[in-house]
């Protein structure tokens, strides 16, 4: 032991040298999944969504669900371009150089698109029992406008904790973007933090995923009660539905449900995290070209109507599937 009551080291044993080579290589993996998982995610997110946008727009008055994907399709959008940020942070060994606003933003916008396509396929699958009820094509529209507004609002306000809790703080390996719990930057852990970071947790894996997969599995449930629910099952609006609520559940559910298991958990499994939170985060990170991809798969089998011309209309206004190979 040195002078000064601190450990010296000897680099050149054996053990020391391979932990410290172990760590570098782990950090570089880290920076590569990173870096590579974002970037394609921007290569597919901003194209595929921006098409998805100009589509819908020259379609919005003949689809009442046009504008709910619309505005999916923004809110992903944003999303997107807000992962170059992250990028840039991975690649300088996650060092943050972008100030405190952004920092707050990059966490904010993407938890804000997650709630609001969470509130979006609520809405959704809602539209399956009572919009079709509305004989007036119109005020459907509207009223599919103005929940587009309340998911919106509603994700803004979800996301709130973003904004208070994330802070740039000073750390061993330099500037840092990071939640911070505490009131103080003492760097201890107290018991209102913790309640604080619960509290936090629990809110978005319940708004972010229980409530989405509750109401698509209470509607399906009592479709089985109506009438006309083998013809409501088959319709567009269903499958994409169905197909969003599980590629938003593939995408965050490990990404809300991790953090949870990981605030519960002992440290002796802290080392697992390490490495499948990571992961999951830029799982995540996926959902914001998950849904122009879901279209694309849809479309291969069922004539979307707001990305075909040939699909027809029934008396009752409800688009009718026609498949593809009858096309040909």
């Amino acid at each position: 032991m040195a002078g000064n009551g601190t450990f010296d080291y000897d680099y050149n044993e054996p053990d020391v040298l391979d932990k410290l080579h172990t760590e570098a290589e782990e950090m570089n993996n880290l920076i590569y999944m990173y870096t590579g998982m974002y970037s394609i995610t921007i290569l597919l997110g901003v194209p595929l969504n921006i098409l998805v946008i100009i589509t819908l727009f020259r379609r919005i008055g003949n689809y009442e669900a046009a504008i709910w994907l619309l505005g999916m399709a923004i809110s992903d959008l944003i999303f997107c371009l807000f992962l170059p940020f992250r990028i840039f942070s991975a690649w300088e060994n996650f060092t943050w150089r972008f100030g405190w606003i952004l920092c707050k933003l990059n966490s904010f916008v993407p938890f804000m698109s997650m709630h609001s396509t969470a509130v979006v396929l609520s809405f959704m699958s809602l539209e399956q029992l009572f919009f079709n009820r509305l004989s007036c094509t119109s005020c459907r529209f509207n009223a599919s406008k103005l929940m587009l507004l309340i998911s919106w609002f509603a994700a803004a306000v979800l996301s709130c904790p973003s904004l208070v809790y994330r802070v740039v703080q000073y750390k061993n390996n330099g500037v840092v973007c990071m939640d911070n719990y505490e009131y103080e930057t003492t760097g201890l852990v107290t018991s209102e933090g913790l309640k604080r970071k619960s509290a936090v947790l629990y809110m978005r894996f319940i708004f972010g995923i229980i409530l989405p997969v509750a109401s698509a599995a209470i509607c399906c449930c009592l479709l089985v009660l109506r009438k006309n629910s083998f013809q409501i099952k088959s319709s567009v609006n269903y499958h994409i539905t169905k197909a969003l609520v599980i590629g938003h559940c593939l995408c965050w559910l490990p990404c809300l449900c991790l953090p949870l298991w990981q605030h519960h958990s002992t440290t002796e499994i802290s080392p697992i995290f390490a490495i499948i939170v990571p992961v999951s985060n830029a799982l995540a990170a996926m959902s914001g070209c998950i849904k122009p991809i879901s279209y694309i798969i849809i479309g291969l089998h069922f004539c979307l109507p707001w990305m075909k011309d040939d699909c027809t209309t029934t008396q009752d206004g409800e688009i009718e599937i026609t498949d593809l190979t009858d096309l040909k």
